[in-house]
């Protein structure tokens, strides 16, 4: 009986990637001990607490937890722990950066506390920390790479091929996989929200949208990262891969807010608040998914949660999605804000609630097409929904602001537009769920096995490389307007683009992994989010007096262009060749190659 990790989807790390992580692992359990930033007027910057201890643990665990499963043999799991837990490397080096570009403006409270104004110099600590995390980013790299053997079609003569250790198959725990993505949402939202609260004028504690710049890019990094390694780790073909990914990426998210929850205990003037708390119950629930792993393998593939039937998620999306886009014009069309008996002026960000609700209805009525028209409308209303909260935080932000003044609070569109935002969610999710579906009656071995589109890899590349300055700068500029961007002045506004950002960067990182139809339909639902967002310059910037086009504009114009083209690119004639087939027929075919080389077989002995 093989060991547990063994098999074609048992790959070790490698001694290369468990020195690289157990260097990285000192290097970081290190840092603590040496002088991180030093003031140049010689005024104190210690840590506002001793934690080195808790550092230094969740340091060298991973790396301790990684060695001894391979000695145990448990080399699936180690390999799975070691790139679940580096998966996270790039986002905390982002965060950790903050010391080196600006360390006046980090809150690290179990790194430093500053006690003066005066400009702050990296030494050997914060040098340390980016070694550690670069050492951890190269130790993932190198276990992602002992594990991708080549992948064999499975109607080829030599048999079936050893399956690629990363990607999803049919019978692959389809209920881990919504767990998964539920606490890798939290997880998000863990992330994302402020590490402590602080009483400390020196020492403030921001969400990450009010945050310095490099902050911000490593808590969104890490927000996006630590919900995606969850789910691909969770369907990962071997259970004790997904058992250690999941374990890794809870040890990850540990390590950024388990320092920050002490810190809030532990420091004076500081307090705890959710955003770590958060982080650390997704984390322990990732934890008990990966306990769960070994239960779900052993019983069979069907052992675990069994998901609807794709036609009644689409169903339920199409009826939530045609809810969302009436909710949605109804926030445009009633007033935001209610001042009793004195007019108040209409938001003009929920103009841009009229394109998201008619996104949303049309997307709702294809879902309502029979045979395969709903389904290949699907994955646009997957990426979609981001059309109503993209222009619904605006909306909110403006009417939070007035609701300042006495006698003013929100009004009936408020309301109708807050609504929007969870059923425009419910229908985006189950349009996913029924794509998982979906997937379990797809050949994956042919839809790994092809080729590269490299045309399509340039196009999405591009996207995602625009996509950027799209929703990150403004999209117009004049006197007295202020258009949103993602910047910590934006306030809610900012949490809507990045909402919008998100949702394109990973469309059209899936895309290319799709069947041709269902991968432009994922690139037309971005082009509508990116629609949306260049929508504010003729609906509600150019009302205005003096307004001129900003580089935002310019950026959203180039990624919908683009977006066209890798549509263009997606359905051109021979992109889908190599579309795998149903499972079913896949699996015939194999059969009857194998009765017709066992007769040639049998006629060549005779």
């Amino acid at each position: 009986m093989p060991g547990l990790g063994t098999g074609s989807c048992g790959a070790a790390p490698g001694p290369a990637a468990l020195a690289a992580l157990t260097a990285g692992a000192f290097a970081l359990a290190l840092a603590p001990l040496l002088p991180v930033v030093i003031a140049t007027d010689g005024a104190p910057a210690d840590p506002g607490f001793p934690g080195w201890p808790l550092l230094a643990a969740l340091a060298l665990l991973p790396a301790l937890a990684a060695v001894l499963l391979c000695a145990r043999g448990a080399a699936g799991m180690a390999t799975g722990l070691v790139i679940g837990y580096a998966a996270l490397a790039p986002g905390r080096a982002l965060l950790d950066l903050q010391l080196v570009l600006d360390a006046e403006l980090a809150s690290r409270p179990e790194l430093l506390v500053p006690t003066s104004l005066a400009p702050l110099r990296p030494t050997a600590g914060a040098a340390a920390l980016l070694a550690g995390h670069l050492l951890t980013a190269v130790a993932g790299v190198l276990a992602v790479l002992s594990t991708r053997p080549d992948i064999e079609d499975p109607e080829d003569p030599g048999g079936v091929g050893p399956v690629d250790p990363l990607d999803p198959v049919p019978g692959g725990r389809p209920g881990l996989l919504v767990l998964a993505l539920g606490l890798g949402a939290a997880l998000a939202v863990g992330l994302l929200m402020a590490p402590f609260g602080s009483g400390n004028a020196y020492l403030l504690g921001r969400s990450a949208l009010d945050s310095p710049g490099w902050t911000l890019a490593g808590a969104v990094l890490l927000a996006v990262l630590a919900p995606g390694a969850a789910c691909l780790l969770a369907g990962s073909p071997d259970p004790a891969r997904a058992r250690g990914g999941l374990l890794g990426v809870a040890a990850g998210s540990a390590a950024v807010a388990a320092p920050a929850l002490a810190a809030g205990l532990l420091t004076p003037q500081l307090r705890p608040s959710w955003g770590p708390v958060t982080v650390l119950l997704a984390a322990a629930g990732l934890v008990g998914c990966g306990l769960a792993v070994r239960r779900a393998g052993d019983a069979g593939p069907y052992a675990d949660l069994v998901l609807p039937a794709a036609g009644r998620l689409q169903r339920v999306a199409a009826a939530a999605a045609l809810l969302a886009g009436v909710l949605a014009l109804l926030g445009s069309l009633t007033p935001a804000i209610a001042a009793g008996d004195v007019a108040v002026p209409a938001v003009s960000a929920a103009r841009l609630l009229v394109p998201a609700a008619v996104a949303l209805l049309a997307l709702g009525a294809a879902l309502l097409l029979p045979g395969d028209r709903a389904a290949a409308a699907r994955p646009a209303l997957a990426v979609a929904w981001v059309v109503v909260p993209l222009p619904a935080a605006a909306v909110l932000d403006t009417v939070l602001t007035a609701a300042e003044i006495a006698d003013v609070g929100p009004g009936p569109g408020a309301w109708a537009t807050l609504f929007a935002v969870p059923v425009a969610a419910v229908a985006g999710g189950c349009c996913a769920l029924a794509g998982a579906v979906e997937r379990d009656d797809v050949d994956v071995y042919a839809l790994a096995a092809r080729p590269a589109d490299r045309p399509l890899l340039l196009a999405v590349g591009l996207v995602a490389a625009l996509a950027v300055p799209a929703f990150a700068l403004p999209v117009a500029t004049g006197p007295g307007y202020r258009a949103g961007a993602i910047d910590p002045a934006s306030g809610l506004t900012a949490w809507g683009l990045v909402t919008g950002l998100v949702a394109v960067v990973l469309a059209v990182a899936v895309a290319p992994r799709c069947r041709p139809v269902r991968g432009a339909a994922l690139l037309v639902g971005a082009g509508l989010v990116v629609a949306v967002r260049l929508a504010e310059l003729p609906l509600v910037a150019a009302r205005l007096d003096g307004m001129a086009a900003a580089p935002g504009t310019w950026a959203s114009l180039a990624c919908l262009v683009v977006l066209v083209a890798a549509v263009v690119v997606t359905l051109r004639p021979g992109a889908g060749e190599r579309s795998p087939a149903p499972r079913g027929r896949a699996l015939a075919s194999a059969g009857l190659q194998s009765r017709r080389r066992e007769r040639r077989s049998s006629g060549g002995e005779r």
